[in-house]
């Protein structure tokens, strides 16, 4: 996902992933995945307020094994069963 810089604070970002997380949900998903870079502090955030917790680097990131990126990277995960979205 990606927020245009004047967009950003908008509510745009909340969202596009509340819509990815209804999406997943209404498609029988039990966990969605994602990585960011680790000075996206702000989407971090985002996610950490909309579930998602840290997890382990995971082989299906394009990232996984990217020796210049990889060390930049978190991976965060949220499962969906329980989650509302109210």
């Amino acid at each position: 996902l990606f927020v245009t810089p004047e967009a950003r604070g908008t509510g745009g970002g909340r969202a596009l992933v509340q819509a990815a997380i209804q999406e997943a949900k209404t498609n029988g998903r039990e966990l969605l995945k994602l990585d960011t870079t680790r000075n996206l502090t702000a989407a971090i955030r985002l996610y950490q307020d909309l579930g998602f917790e840290f997890c382990a680097p995971y082989p299906e990131s394009d990232h996984f094994d990217d020796d210049v990126l990889g060390p930049h990277l978190v991976f965060m995960q949220l499962r969906l069963s329980g989650v509302s979205m109210g």
